[in-house]
């Protein structure tokens, strides 16, 4: 079966553009503050999923999910999901109002994806649920994983 385009283009981008397709759409729907409590809610539980594994009392506790790797994965979107809900409901009055036109959204959609792909390469755990090919590896190596990062949260205070 020839699928045409999609058998030259790698799954790995198949997979950013939906999600960036996704995006947009909250971005659109539900305006900025969605995007944007999506990306804080991953940085905090990058927070809390750092301080679990120093953490004296949970550090035992946790040792066997700490120790599988797709257990850590998946505690880690866990953790990133309810960071989400936690920050929304810190930032429910900002970003509601403000659903701007799909061009913004798109922009807003794009550095969102970028932030979340350079944490998705960088966290050695993350691999076990979907590992990215070499092209991404490469790009989002964890040498650059602050330069992406940064980039993308100035674009989106520059165009959102």
């Amino acid at each position: 079966m020839d699928l045409g385009i999609l058998s030259i283009v790698p799954f790995d981008f198949l997979i950013v553009f939906v999600v960036w397709i996704v995006f947009s759409v909250i971005a659109v729907q539900g305006g900025r503050g969605e995007i944007l409590s999506i990306v804080a809610g991953a940085f905090v539980a990058l927070a809390v999923y750092s301080f679990a594994q120093e953490a004296f009392w949970l550090k035992d506790m946790l040792k066997p999910v700490f120790e599988a790797p797709r257990s850590s994965a998946i505690l880690f979107v866990v953790l990133v999901v309810l960071g989400y809900l936690a920050v929304r409901q810190l930032m429910l009055p900002y970003g509601s109002d403000l659903m701007g036109s799909p061009m913004q959204s798109a922009i807003i959609g794009f550095f969102s994806v970028i932030v979340l792909l350079a944490l998705w390469v960088a966290l050695p755990f993350t691999a076990a649920l979907w590992t990215f090919g070499p092209l991404f590896q490469t790009i989002f190596a964890p040498i650059y994983t602050f330069w992406w990062i940064i980039g993308a949260l100035i674009g989106m205070v520059v165009f959102g």
